[in-house]
């Protein structure tokens, strides 16, 4: 069980990263520019798969939480740990140290 957690958790992180990276590079790190693709998507899908989880990457509600109230940093990482019940401090750790931070605006 602990493996699924743990490749969770670094599915979710490579997802929020793309997210961030593609905001910070296509978007000059605007945020809205990357909160209004996230809403526009979430259009087109059934209201009840909005706040479906996968193994793969967070809900389109939890992704535009994540835009809308964190940076790609240590405390959104930290955040996704404990959504996808990592508890691996080291991978934790090696993560956080691993990506540059990703600042919106």
């Amino acid at each position: 069980m602990l493996i699924l957690e743990i490749k969770k958790f670094i599915n979710w992180v490579n997802e929020v990263h793309a997210d961030f990276g593609g905001a910070e590079k296509m978007g000059s790190s605007d945020r809205n520019k990357l909160i209004a693709p996230i809403v526009y998507k979430r259009s087109f899908k059934k209201k009840k798969k909005w706040n479906k989880d996968y193994s793969t990457h967070p809900s389109w509600n939890k992704r535009e939480e994540y835009a809308t109230k964190y940076n790609f940093d240590e405390i959104l990482i930290k955040k996704i740990a404990t959504e996808t019940g990592c508890m691996n401090q080291v991978l934790i750790d090696k993560v956080i140290n691993y990506y540059k931070p990703i600042i919106l605006e």
